[in-house]
Order: structure tokens, then C-alpha cells, then sequence
């Protein structure tokens, strides 16, 4: 057993034994979430962003073009890091908002926190998507 999977079934297995109040075993837990989360090298972590990209873009940017989707992309990214990333963000062990655009941008940043542009974003982009 070995692996992001089996962090991720760990950490399950602690949060089903913990009675309401034990601080140190709910944060051992997040931690395993977060070591799960995390690909080791960090080819592994350009992967998964890459592959955040494409769902950002797919999700909140269906019908655009390519190069549309990339700029609107790249610019609210750019915007949440200079924002929310910086001042809090970046120190949560939980995605503040899974099921919105910033929660992926977490996701992202969380992955890979390095700026990325319009041209990047595209290049990442082009070969997933027909327009």
C-alpha cells in the first residue's frame, strides 16, 4: 500500500476513528490529504496543474476559443494570486472553494506556485481542444 491513494485511504481511516475534539489526529490527517494531493517530482506537479488547466478551461470557459480561454485564464489567475493567494490562501490546508474557479486556482498555485502566461496557458490548452 503505497501511493497518493493509499495517504488519501489513511487519512479516511483516522477521520472515522476521531471523536469530535483530538486537534493533532484531524491535522495529521489533513496533512496526509495534502501529501496525497501533492505528486512528488515536480514533472508530476506541471502535470497535474496542466491538467487543472484543461479542466478549468473545459468547465468555466466551454464555448470560447482557445486563445479566449487562455487569456480569461491567465488573467484571473494572475488576479487570485495577487489576492486572496498571497494575504491567506496559500497557508490553508483545504481548498477554501472546491466547486468555484478560485478553488481551482488554490488547487493550481497549491500544485505549482509560479506565475504562468497567456502563451503558456494556450500551448497547454491547443492540443485538448478543437476550434
Amino acid at each position: 500500500m503505497s501511493g497518493p491513494a493509499a495517504l488519501q485511504r489513511v487519512a479516511a481511516m483516522l477521520r472515522a476513528q476521531i471523536r469530535p475534539s483530538p486537534d493533532d489526529a484531524i491535522a495529521a490527517a489533513d496533512a496526509l490529504d495534502e501529501l496525497a494531493r501533492a505528486p512528488r517530482s515536480h514533472k508530476e506537479r506541471l502535470e497535474a496543474r496542466d491538467a487543472l488547466i484543461r479542466t478549468v478551461s473545459g468547465k468555466f470557459y466551454e464555448g470560447q476559443t482557445t486563445w479566449a480561454a487562455a487569456c480569461g485564464i491567465a488573467k484571473g489567475l494572475s488576479s487570485y494570486r495577487s489576492r486572496a493567494w498571497l494575504r491567506v490562501e496559500s497557508d490553508l490546508h483545504q481548498n477554501p472553494d472546491p466547486l468555484k474557479i478560485a478553488g481551482f486556482f488554490w488547487e493550481i498555485l497549491k500544485l505549482v506556485d509560479e506565475p504562468i502566461g497567456e502563451r503558456q496557458i494556450y500551448r497547454i490548452l491547443k492540443n485538448n481542444r478543437s476550434d
